[in-house]
Parts: structure tokens; C-alpha cells; sequence
């Protein structure tokens, strides 16, 4: 699996996901980057059953968060309606309540009072309804509610009164990013880019919204202008590697994977990424030394003993291959992709009914997976491969169409291109298949 490490999230105290744990690691980010990184996944096709992308945690109002829900409601139905007169006194005796509002509902959101924000931020609004820094600071309150299409409304309106601020474009980029509209956050962080040219925090969050819909060859010139400000920045070299290898260009991505290992000897993911550029130009045996140096990073790495597994079985090492197998599911026993790898191994060691057995295992995961995250369109797409090697073709077709209405949701014409084939392929197996 290529992971992408990319940025936390451009609103101020959004939860990252991924961090790579390495203390190192996080020193090391401090002296690159003001900002934190957080990691996300990038998809390439190494082997039959590609490794499943982990999507964002898609976030509900649950339980917990039931009262300030109802908070919300309250102050979207009935906003506070405060009498105000017209006149040129009353204007500016208005303008100096939606002040003290607009000032007590900031506080509020700084003390993590979001609901009690919300409410001030309105008041301040329903006095003055020019006031950019309500509609920001009542977005940023909305997000931290996991409302998300209340806050999406309000950046929107920030923007439309102050088009040239270029942090709300790196808000709303982020929002879209949260929401898996990745071709919106591309706009939005292009807009941040015309305005703050030489920023290359910038340049990176674009970088990062680009792979997300495939788009390799931006993401690489991207990431290439952040490794111009920051020639020694090895998540920049490492992410414009997996850039390159997106785009099949796996020769000049080991080479950005070598620089990345080389700057932080302890970026396991660098090792793992290079091994997997390694594999995909048949160099097996480099693929497996340096799976082992990821390992001894990170010995308890479930990605790279599946992908160590994928490498001894092309040499045709099946026992490795299946011990690698188990190890990765004594690590990770609901790894879908163990059991779908180890499968394989057991069809062509002619345990037909062990490799059932554990294809069955990889689809009952895969829809644990799907039921608790349904808008992850690579778990749809590794189901529909188990349907069609059980001729489940009516199954397969429905996944791949859910994975391309996905796919269109977040802009990504190239993967929606791809999923495009794979649903023909199959419509075709269909049609030819007796009845």
C-alpha cells in the first residue's frame, strides 16, 4: 500500500487520522513544518486485490452530541430576533451589539463551547449580517459539530463578503475534504494558491486533494513546488514519490522514496513504498529487503507483511508466503486483505476448500467494513472481486456502481473511468454466462 502522508486538516483543531506514531518522526515534522502531518491512503494496483484505501472517518452527530444538536435546530428555526431601529445612532448602537456578540460567541468557540458559539455568533449576525468573522467562526463551530453542510454554508458566505481572504479558502478546502468532495477542495486550494502564491502549505494540501482523485502528474508539480521551499523535506519527496508511482512511474518514484529514507531512516512507510515500486518492476528480491527494514521500524506493520507475502508468492515461495500471511493476521486478525492474499496462496497450493473458506472470511469483513463506513469506494470495489470469483455477478456489478457513484461524489473522473471498465467487464461476464 502507498500511504500518502499529508497535512492535518487547515481548520484549527481538526482531528488527524493516520499519524504515524514514530517519535522521531514527529521531531523530525516540527523542524520541517509548522504545521502537523496526519496520513491518509493512496491506491495503485500491486496484485489482484488491491489494498484497501482507509477513507476518513466519516463523523454523525451521535449520542453524545445529542444536546447541542438540538442547539442547532433551535438556532437554525428560530434565530434571536433582537428589535432594531433604523437610524444612524441605532445603526451603530446595532453594530456595537453584534460586536459584544461577535466577541463573547469567539470566545465561546475558544473554549471549545461550540454550541454556546453558535448561538452567540447568530445573535451577532441577526444584528449585522456582514460580519465575515461570524460566518467563520460559526462555520469552524458548525465543523466542530460534525455539521457539516451548516458550516459549508457559512465559509461560503464568509467567502462571498471577503473573496480575497485566503485563509477561508483553506478552511472550506478542508471542509470538502472532510467530505470527500475532493475536486471542490482542488478549487478551493487553487483560489488559496492564486492568493498566497509562495505558500507551500498550500501547494501541499492541493498536492494531497489531487491524489485523492488520481491526479498524479498535479499532485507530482505540487509537490515539487513544496520540496523548492523546503529542499529537505522528506514527507514532501516521499508523497511525490507516491505521486509518480500513481502514475505508473515507479523507477523515478524509488528515487523520492530513497531521499525520503535517507532524510528520516526511521520512515517506515518509505521503506514499505519503495519495496512496492521494487515489486511492481519484478525486482522481488529488492522488494524483500526492503519489506525487512521496514519491519524492523515497525515490527508489528500488518501492510508489510501482506505486501512480503505478495512478493514470495511471485517467486513461487508459497510456505513464506502463507506464514507471512498468518503473521499479518495475528497482527490484524479482521484484515480483509490477509485473508483474501492468503486464499490465493491455499487455491494454488490446491486447497480448494481452505482457499473458499477464506475468500468467504475477506467478503463478510469487507461488509463489517462497508456497513460501519459506506462511503469507502475501494472496499466496494475489493468486494465486487470476491463476487466474481464467485460468479456473483449481479453482486459485482451493484458494488462497482456504488463505487463509481461515489467516485463521481468526489470528482474523480479517473477512477470513475476505471470503475467504467471494470462494470462493461462484468455486464459482459454476465451476458455470457449460462442461466
Amino acid at each position: 500500500m502507498f500511504q500518502l502522508v499529508k497535512i492535518k486538516p487547515a481548520i484549527p483543531g481538526a482531528a488527524p487520522h493516520n499519524v504515524l506514531r514514530s517519535n522521531h518522526y514527529k521531531s523530525t515534522l516540527k523542524r520541517l513544518f509548522t504545521w502537523k502531518l496526519a496520513a491518509s491512503s493512496v491506491i495503485i494496483g500491486l496484485n489482484l486485490f488491491s489494498l484497501n484505501a482507509q477513507a476518513p472517518q466519516v463523523h454523525s452527530l451521535n449520542t453524545h452530541l445529542f444536546a447541542t444538536a438540538k442547539v442547532i435546530a433551535s438556532v437554525v428555526k428560530k434565530p434571536t430576533v433582537l428589535n432594531v431601529r433604523v437610524g444612524e445612532k441605532d445603526y451603530n448602537k446595532t453594530s456595537a451589539e453584534a460586536r459584544f456578540y461577535l466577541k463573547q460567541g469567539t470566545e465561546a468557540y475558544n473554549t471549545k463551547m461550540y454550541a454556546e458559539a453558535i448561538k452567540l455568533l447568530s445573535a451577532a449576525l441577526n444584528l449585522q449580517s456582514n460580519l465575515t468573522a461570524a460566518y467563520e467562526k460559526r462555520a469552524l463551530s458548525y465543523f466542530k459539530l460534525d455539521a457539516l453542510t451548516l458550516a459549508e454554508k457559512d465559509f461560503t458566505k464568509a467567502i462571498d463578503l471577503d473573496p480575497r481572504n485566503s485563509k477561508l479558502y483553506s478552511y472550506r478546502g478542508s471542509l470538502y475534504m472532510q467530505m470527500q468532495h475532493f475536486y471542490k477542495a482542488t478549487l478551493d486550494y487553487s483560489t488559496w494558491i492564486t492568493l498566497d502564491t509562495h505558500n507551500p502549505k498550500a501547494y501541499y494540501y492541493r498536492g494531497s486533494a489531487y491524489l485523492k482523485i488520481a491526479e498524479g502528474k498535479k499532485a507530482i508539480a505540487d509537490f515539487t513546488d513544496v520540496l523548492f521551499h523546503e529542499p529537505a523535506n522528506e514527507i514532501a519527496y516521499y508523497n511525490r514519490g507516491v505521486s509518480k508511482a500513481t502514475v505508473g512511474d515507479h523507477l523515478t518514484a524509488i528515487g523520492d522514496f530513497t531521499r525520503a529514507v535517507t532524510l528520516n531512516k526511521f520512515l517506515a512507510q518509505g521503506f514499505l513504498s519503495r519495496a512496492i515500486s521494487h515489486a511492481e518492476l519484478d525486482n522481488h528480491p529488492a522488494a524483500l529487503a526492503d519489506i525487512e527494514k521496514a519491519l524492523t521500524i515497525t515490527p508489528t506493520y500488518t501492510e508489510a507483511y501482506i505486501t512480503q507475502a505478495v512478493s514470495l508468492q511471485k517467486l513461487n515461495d508459497l510456505a513464506a508466503a502463507k506464514k507471512a500471511l498468518l503473521k499479518a493476521l495475528a497482527i490484524d486478525p479482521l484484515s480483509s486483505k490477509a485473508y483474501y492474499h492468503l486464499a490465493t496462496v491455499e487455491k494454488l497450493l490446491n486447497n480448494r476448500a481452505g482457499a473458499q473458506n477464506h475468500y468467504q472470511t475477506s467478503l463478510r469483513i469487507l461488509s463489517d467494513e462497508l456497513f460501519n463506513d459506506p462511503k469507502n469506494p475501494q472496499h466496494f470495489s475489493d468486494r465486487a472481486q470476491i463476487y466474481i470469483l464467485f460468479k456473483d455477478y449481479a453482486n459485482a456489478l451493484a458494488d462497482y456502481k456504488a463505487a463509481e457513484a461515489l467516485y463521481i461524489t468526489m470528482g474523480s473522473q479517473i477512477h470513475r473511468a476505471r470503475i467504467q471498465k471494470k462494470i462493461t467487464s462484468v455486464t459482459q461476464l454476465s451476458h455470457s454466462t449460462p442461466k
